[in-house]
């Protein structure tokens, strides 16, 4: 994707988006640059615990609980009214969901449909853990992390995991086989996660950048930026839910 750097005012290719904030409120804190709205606790953790503290960065975390295409406190319509915010607040707006759940899908095609969302859509196939990880290194990552309670870490290692391709039934597995009896979840497990990450940047079954460090590097960004380009510039595929050049859109 091309985005225009309002550093070098000149084009220049990079897998993330940035935003205009700075010039809108003059670099303060007072609105954040870029609202990133993730599904769930884990995912929530692993990049809190990229960014430590993304206010400085002018970054706001939604963590929306899994709920973003339910009817359980009207999760789709608060979602809906956040974006429309951004909009207001010319605030770029990241979404970071799961594709594995059919509602979620719906809810973020019907947001694009009605030109909601000016930003960037992580849509994690089919879930956050396996759409960054391959399943030897989940397997690693969870034996560890009970190695840290001085539980055994073999036990998980010598699991049988065979077709295993989610990241629920790995989490059904693992209740299965550790000590600890519990699904890995939340603060532990997406901490354990972003730290293995940050050691092994790159996803052994594609050879690239796992892609929530490549959304993590774009929030570093999130102050220098051009968000009017990105909304005059670019739409989303509601399929693929990848950014597109907006057609008729002059190039830069």
């Amino acid at each position: 994707m091309t985005i225009r750097s309002e550093k070098s005012g000149s084009p220049e290719e990079h897998s993330v988006i940035r935003s205009v904030n700075e010039a809108a409120f003059g670099g303060t804190e007072e609105c954040s640059a870029l609202r990133w709205y993730v599904e769930g606790e884990t995912e929530y953790y692993a990049i809190l615990h990229m960014l430590q503290q993304p206010s400085k960065l002018g970054v706001e975390l939604v963590n929306l609980r899994g709920e973003i295409g339910s009817d359980k406190r009207n999760a789709a319509r608060k979602l809906e009214d956040q974006l429309r915010e951004d909009l207001a607040l010319r605030r770029l707006s990241v979404i970071s969901f799961d594709r594995d759940l059919e509602p979620n899908v719906r809810a973020i095609r019907r947001q694009i449909a009605q030109g909601h969302v000016v930003g960037l859509i992580d849509a994690n196939d089919p879930d956050f853990e396996f759409a960054n990880f391959s399943l030897d290194e989940l397997v690693e990552i969870a034996a560890f992390m009970d190695e840290q309670h001085g539980l055994k870490g073999e036990k998980i290692r010598k699991a049988d995991w065979q077709g295993v391709a989610s990241g629920r039934a790995f989490a059904d597995g693992y209740s299965r086989v550790s000590e600890k009896h519990a699904s890995p979840q939340g603060k532990e497990w997406g901490e354990a996660l972003a730290s293995y990450a940050l050691v092994h940047p790159v996803n052994p079954r594609t050879g690239a950048e796992r892609p929530f460090l490549r959304m993590v590097s774009a929030s570093f960004w999130a102050w220098h930026s051009n968000y009017e380009f990105q909304k005059e510039h670019f739409v989303f595929d509601p399929q693929t839910f990848e950014a597109k050049r907006r057609p008729g859109a002059a190039s830069p």
